[in-house]
């Protein structure tokens, strides 16, 4: 997906949720009419329409931080293994360049 389309569908997602929350207290509070609930029921289900390209951006967000995360899972590990020299003959060559 491109960058404008990832910025549309958040923003519609940001506009949907600030609607629904809007038209819910609406009827909560205000005994809403009906077509306060209209636009309620109308912006729930664009919300779910929204729902799949959302995971879409999550899913590309998710993929370009694996490396990262990765990285920083090898740091935790290894850091606590060169402290405490576990496994010497294991952990040589990382040893080795961490020092």
């Amino acid at each position: 997906m491109r960058g404008e389309a990832l910025r549309f569908t958040n923003t519609l997602l940001f506009a949907l949720v600030c609607v629904l929350t809007l038209t819910g207290l609406q009827a909560l509070y205000f005994n809403g009419s009906a077509w306060v609930i209209d636009v309620h029921r109308a912006a729930s289900w664009s919300l779910l329409a929204l729902v799949p390209f959302k995971a879409v951006i999550r899913s590309v967000v998710v993929a370009i931080s694996v490396l990262p995360a990765g990285m920083a899972l090898l740091v935790i590990e290894l850091g606590p293994a060169w402290l405490w020299r576990i496994g010497p003959e294991l952990l040589w060559l990382w040893q080795t360049a961490m020092a």
